[in-house]
């Protein structure tokens, strides 16, 4: 019908929109602002960093965290005697105060206040998950208690997010600055009258820019973080915004040359560089590991696709171990666990225990 081919397009617009826009602008105020704009109820205190779609449907509170995508539309089961074919179905997704979701929620789900979805936790239609309770599972069901001192703190978040949009004026002039600096020393240096001048100036300007971001990534690791170790997390609105600093530079300056080079050995050179204890043999997700946590594992001769894995669990940093082992896609890996010659096959698969 007409009403699907509208909202189908519009749905591939917002979807270039997050490629190439919302990437950039995720876990800041300005995220929180354009949701705003689009329809959706967001309370500014509210971390998103993730997308959203169908704006209108979704109500998030105060001092909630977003770390999945939000989906509120679901298909209808095409069935054979059905002579119109599947329908395209509407539901609102309610978010309350506290909430932290790191799972799937599917349309019509509620999440009430203080409450935990876990990683790789769906929440089925029309659920709604108890005030301060965990779901786990797929279908989730009901799990433990959340304890008062796994709450994140919000009082402060809205001074580092003030200081995380300083910060993306300040990565914007330093790409520009950079792209300047060597467009001036390379336009004394190429001839203008050769066929492929133009060609050469961008590929050689490209490959500048990187690899100074890259560098300059290097740098703002270990000045902001620098070793980090397994023991108790110490909150500070200084170690969030250093984390949020670094990891942030470390993907605006790889999303251009993954795309190029997604599974290029360099990149473990890349990660040593910053960290991570993995050898060259190994071939593993690069957005996977983040400055902020690649101290904390340690892999050899092992492959790692695009999973999840944490490093921080219960208010402590705990050191994770991937020896001889193959982890699929989207599979989980929980801190602290160790892997040695173990296969993990997503697609996901939750693993939060030594083997």
């Amino acid at each position: 019908t007409m009403d699907y081919i509208r909202w189908w397009w519009i749905d591939r617009l917002v979807h270039m929109w997050e490629f190439w826009v919302v990437q950039f602008v995720r876990d800041t105020p300005l995220i929180n602002l354009l949701y705003v704009l689009l329809g959706a109820k967001i309370h500014p205190s509210a971390k998103v960093d993730a997308t959203i779609r169908e704006f209108d449907l979704v109500d998030v509170a105060s001092n909630a965290s977003i770390e999945s995508q939000i989906r509120c539309r679901t298909f209808t089961a095409w069935k054979k005697d059905d002579d119109g074919g599947p329908s395209l179905r509407f539901r609102c997704i309610s978010i309350e105060s506290g909430a932290e979701i790191k799972g799937m929620l599917r349309p019509g789900a509620t999440i009430k206040k203080g409450s935990i979805v876990e990683k790789l936790s769906v929440v089925p239609e029309g659920a709604e998950v108890a005030q301060g309770v965990r779901a786990t599972g797929n279908p989730a069901v009901r799990g433990d208690p959340v304890k008062p001192s796994q709450s994140t703190d919000h009082h402060s978040s809205w001074i580092v997010g003030l200081l995380k949009v300083v910060w993306l004026l300040i990565e914007l002039y330093l790409f520009f600055g950079l792209g300047s600096i060597l467009d001036t020393l390379l336009r004394a240096h190429i001839l203008h009258r050769w066929r492929y001048s133009a060609v050469l100036y961008w590929t050689i300007n490209f490959s500048f820019i990187m690899a100074l971001s890259i560098l300059i990534s290097v740098v703002l690791k270990w000045v902001l973080i620098g070793r980090r170790r397994p023991g108790k997390v110490k909150k500070s609105i200084w170690r969030d915004l250093s984390d949020w600093i670094a990891d942030y530079h470390f993907r605006s300056s790889t999303f251009l040359p993954l795309a190029l080079s997604f599974t290029s050995l360099w990149w473990n050179v890349v990660l040593q560089l910053h960290g991570l204890r993995v050898d060259i043999q190994s071939v593993v997700c690069v957005s996977l590991f983040t400055p902020s946590k690649v101290d904390l594992v340690r892999i050899k001769h092992s492959f790692v696709a695009s999973a999840f894995m944490d490093t921080e669990k219960e208010g402590r940093f705990h050191e994770t171990n991937i020896i001889e082992s193959s982890i699929g896609f989207h599979s989980y890996v929980a801190a602290g666990v160790t892997l040695k010659r173990a296969v993990i096959a997503g697609r996901q698969v939750d693993y939060t225990r030594s083997s």
